[in-house]
């Protein structure tokens, strides 16, 4: 999840070269992963797993209401400009 995340870093075509909405999750992420680790090793049981909880919740409640360009495409069935089937490669 961690190098995920990282890596997402560094994919700024959704913006014309600039940072987006996906970077302030890749951030999060990259900040909430160490603590949720910590809070294991640590045997605080409830703070890891209310941690874990709200990042899973998080990530399937963004990626559900707030559908990116790949995400939108599997639901939906369209591409990101609504025009072509997914089938069809994006402009």
């Amino acid at each position: 999840m961690f190098s995920s995340a990282f890596l997402s870093l560094f994919v700024r075509n959704a913006n014309h070269g600039g940072f987006s909405f996906i970077h302030i999750l890749s951030a999060w992420t990259m900040i909430q992963l160490p603590i949720i680790v910590w809070n294991a090793r640590a045997d605080n049981v409830r703070r890891h797993r209310t941690g874990v909880r709200a990042m899973v919740t998080g990530a399937l409640l963004i990626t559900g209401f707030l559908p990116f360009r790949s995400t939108d495409c599997w639901v939906s069935g369209c591409s990101a400009d609504r025009r072509a089937p997914c089938s069809e490669p994006y402009p």
